[in-house]
């Protein structure tokens, strides 16, 4: 098994969002937060909106589909892949984007960071001070564990698998609660 650091497997940079996003309004580009990651990116109309101007000076995280979000502040580490649905929404600063190219490889990373391994990384290299912190510093220069193509497909596979059948029974129980 080999390492590669996560920065080498990006198309952009690795970077967060913008800073202060302000108030949400009406008609605004919307804008995923660390609580949308938590609860799932379902659908665009639960994020927050900002201004255009605000999301114009942060085009370089500005949303296509596909990309890995990774939370850096607060609650940290957690992560999910942005949905086609979602192009053209941007991030806050609490999220960091990471822009791999590869939809199986932008998996593979997000599995591993969601990994105790992963988890443990994240937790070494916090930025405590006054709220947690992880620095877009420590995702680049983030480990990633490469292993023979066949081995890797095979994992991403079974755990998107158990990935679906989570998310279909947390809306059958959403559904049955209702």
């Amino acid at each position: 098994m080999e390492k590669v650091l996560l920065g080498t497997l990006t198309q952009r940079k690795i970077g967060y969002g913008i800073v202060q996003p302000g108030d949400s309004i009406p008609n605004g580009v919307p804008v995923i937060k660390v609580n949308n990651i938590i609860s799932g990116l379902h659908d665009i109309k639960d994020l927050d909106t900002t201004s255009n101007e605000n999301s114009l000076k942060y085009v370089r995280t500005k949303l296509v589909g596909g990309e890995l979000l990774v939370s850096v502040v607060g609650t940290i580490g957690r992560t999910a892949i942005v949905p086609p649905s979602f192009a053209g929404c941007n991030i806050v600063r609490a999220v960091a984007m990471i822009d791999i190219p590869n939809p199986e490889m932008a998996l593979w990373v997000k599995y591993y960071i969601d990994s105790p391994s992963g988890i443990n990384y994240i937790k070494e290299n916090l930025n405590t001070t006054v709220q947690p912190t992880l620095n877009v510093k420590s995702l680049v220069e983030m480990p990633i564990p490469m292993f023979k193509p066949d081995y890797m497909h095979n994992a991403i596979k079974t755990l998107s698998t158990i990935d679906k059948k989570i998310e279909l029974n947390n809306r059958i129980n959403h559904n049955l609660a209702a």
